[in-house]
């Protein structure tokens, strides 16, 4: 959907990234079997660019090849790319793409299906990646290169073009964009239409996806001794036979399934971690800990009168317990979140930014003062929306601390895909989700310029035109230097306004059967590395 992805920004230091395709290695001896996953209802958009949240993206991502894949923040391998430049003082991003590539019905890849794409999202009100005010024009240089002019030096949309796999416009250009959310491709979409190492062979909504390997994958060029992971090179197709996805709302029963040998990785609960860290190191899964790049924050709709007042936001920080609550809610895994950025990002520690941040010490007594301030002196009610399938512990706590300061906070559990639709329509005042970062921190998260830019729920409402100011000095300025200073400005006034919750970074914990090799998650993506997972025999 377009405003939820949090646009970010950083001047690009490395200009120019090529590849040398090294493709078709033979690991035949390897290839077989299949891997059971879990993922969440509501898997309802799988068509590229359409994804609504993370677990429809680990389909997809299985399924469609971007331009550019992120391994680590600001780092990036070639998938349907060769290579990238930055231009013209940063206002030209040119992105040429490989002369190997084909969609599975033998159809080439160009420079057409990455223009077609952008144009095709951008044409839909509320889906799809965005130009917003980001993009001058694009531009068709040849077969196979590519050229964003941008309406001002913004390195960053770098981001947004190199991990957004796109569609094939001998299949789509003749669909109405305005009636392909209706279009029954979006939860069966063709394969003659994918361009990843597998596509859907069944899909049961709400039950089960299964993925079978696409026999006509083009590969992947290898660009380094990191990539692909464990593997010199990639194979010419995935490993494995089948990936199935299973849906299972229910910790407990996923749980269950793992230890049972039903499911092949799991992340589990946080009152469960310490049991399962302990049985990895004794050899009986196989295990990776990885710090979040995203944070926990329950979104506040600023069109909600209550809302609306600073002084309600800060009290709402002031009345929680950071420190128990992450010890209650995430058995002390996690790190109190202030900005929302990623924590691995150098923003997040620059000296000249943290010393201007405003951080809110639990106070009980200071917010029922704000409260009174405002005009609440007798407290207030509000409600959270939240998943059905998640673990109410941490809102139940949160509830609770609230109380203490006369802010009465109703619970309310939705299914997935309902939970969605209500926030589309700004139908919420507190709704609590879990939040990824781009590869660049942004001065302008979750802000609008003006009234006339809100055009759906997921922008929360938050009016603060200097930091847009702020953002497109970063933009151009050069050195980190001046960029802290722009951050600084930017960040003071974010935190001064609490626009959201910010609540945690947390802390992935990852589990897999020991048969299963070269499942390797980073902080972006643990799908990276799907075409060489393969089975143990």
């Amino acid at each position: 959907m377009k405003n939820k992805r949090l646009v970010a920004s950083f001047v690009l230091l490395v200009m120019l990234l090529t590849a040398v395709p090294v493709l078709g290695a033979d690991y035949d001896h390897l290839r077989g079997g299949q891997v059971v996953l879990r993922i969440g209802t509501g898997i309802n958009h799988l068509i590229p660019g359409f994804e609504t949240h993370v677990g429809e993206y680990d389909v997809t991502r299985l399924m469609y090849d971007a331009p550019f894949q992120w391994i680590h923040l600001g780092e990036y391998r070639p998938q349907l790319g060769e290579s990238w430049e930055m231009l013209e003082e940063n206002t030209i991003i040119r992105i040429t793409l490989r002369d190997d590539i084909n969609w599975y019905d033998g159809t080439p890849i160009t420079s057409e299906d990455l223009y077609f794409s952008w144009h095709y999202w951008n044409s839909i009100p509320d889906a799809g990646p965005e130009f917003g005010d980001n993009i001058k024009e694009i531009v068709v240089v040849d077969e196979r290169t590519v050229e964003f002019h941008l309406t001002r030096p913004n390195p960053n949309f770098f981001d947004n073009v190199a991990r957004q796999a796109i569609l094939p416009k001998h299949l789509y250009e003749d669909i109405d964009p305005l009636e392909i959310e209706g279009h029954p491709w979006m939860v069966n979409p063709p394969i003659e239409g994918v361009s990843g190492p597998f596509y859907i062979l069944e899909h049961v909504p709400n039950e089960r996806i299964v993925l079978a390997r696409n026999e006509n994958w083009h590969g992947r060029p290898a660009a380094g001794p990191d990539w692909p992971s464990t593997m010199d090179e990639w194979p010419d197709t995935a490993l494995l036979d089948r990936i199935i996805f299973l849906s299972i709302p229910d910790a407990d029963t996923a749980r269950l399934m793992f230890e049972k040998g039903e499911l092949d990785v799991f992340q589990p609960a946080a009152k469960d971690v310490d049991r399962f860290l302990e049985e990895a190191q004794a050899g009986k899964w196989g295990y990776k800990v990885i710090g979040q790049r995203g944070y926990t924050a329950p979104m506040l709709n600023h069109r909600d009168p209550i809302l609306a007042d600073v002084r309600v936001r800060r009290a709402l920080v002031h009345a929680l317990d950071f420190d128990t609550l992450i010890e209650v809610g995430y058995g002390g895994k996690a790190t109190r979140a202030i900005l929302p950025v990623a924590p691995q990002m150098w923003v997040y520690s620059d000296p000249v930014v943290t010393s201007r941040l405003n951080v809110y010490d639990y106070d009980v007594e200071e917010a029922k003062r704000l409260l009174a301030e405002a005009g609440y002196p007798n407290g207030i009610t509000l409600t959270m929306k939240m998943n059905a399938a998640s673990d109410p512990l941490i809102a139940e706590t949160m509830q609770y601390m609230w109380s203490l300061a006369g802010i009465n906070v109703n619970l309310e559990m939705a299914e997935w895909g309902s939970l969605l639709e209500q926030v589309g329509n700004a139908d919420y005042q507190i709704a609590m989700f879990g939040w990824a970062t781009g590869g660049f921190p942004a001065a302008n998260a979750w802000s609008d310029k003006s009234e006339e830019d809100l055009t759906s729920g997921w922008q929360i409402g938050y009016i603060n035109p200097r930091l847009h100011e702020l953002q497109e000095q970063i933009d151009r300025a050069i050195t980190r230097e001046e960029k802290a200073e722009y951050f600084a400005e930017a960040f003071e006034i974010w935190t001064a306004d609490v626009p959201i919750l910010m609540m945690v970074h947390g802390t992935s914990y990852w589990f897999w059967n020991p048969r299963l090799k070269n499942f390797d998650p980073t902080e972006t993506d643990y799908t990276i590395t799907g075409p060489v997972w393969y089975v143990e025999q």
